[in-house]
């Protein structure tokens, strides 16, 4: 039997390095890729999060308004505001929303339209069942957004406001 040359084991140990350096970069490329696509993911969430609030927010201060405000220059004025911090919060929402979660969004929309007009035509009126229908538009946008979100149903409903 012949012996290996001599340079035959610097080679072979070389070879060996180098397809271990090759396979820790691909292992460490792809590693950060899954970190990016955590990050990114997170990001979503908290983006989307933060717009269901907002709407839900301006939703809020819309209905507080037509409850509470007397009827004037100045409701005029702060309604137009409200309404379009809405629609902007709602455009919001119709980008970053799924499917379920968007129309959920246009029902609640709707139904404070409605509630609106009611309100707009008879001030003293009695509307509730619209605001009934309000409150349940509003439990199922927020029902909705927390299966998208995947955050646990509380073991109580929550009653932080209600239409």
């Amino acid at each position: 039997m012949t012996d290996a040359p001599w340079w035959g084991t610097a080679l072979l140990a070389g070879l060996f390095g180098l397809g271990g350096v090759a396979v820790a970069q691909a292992v460490g490329i792809r590693l950060e890729r899954a970190r990016g696509r955590r990050e990114d993911q997170r990001r979503w969430h908290a983006e989307r999060r933060h717009v269901y609030a907002s709407f839900l927010a301006a939703a809020y201060a819309l209905y507080r308004h037509i409850r509470s405000s007397p009827r004037g220059k100045a409701y005029v004025l702060r309604w137009r505001e409200l309404t379009d911090d809405l629609n902007v919060r709602h455009q919001e929402v119709h980008l970053l929303a799924s499917t379920p979660v968007a129309a959920a969004a246009q029902a609640l929309l709707t139904q404070l339209r409605d509630f609106a007009d009611a309100a707009k035509k008879q001030p003293d009126g009695n509307h509730d069942a619209l605001r009934d229908s309000l409150s349940e538009a509003r439990t199922h946008f927020i029902s909705l957004v927390r299966a998208e979100l995947d955050v646990a149903e509380p073991a109580r409903p929550l009653t932080l406001w209600n239409f």
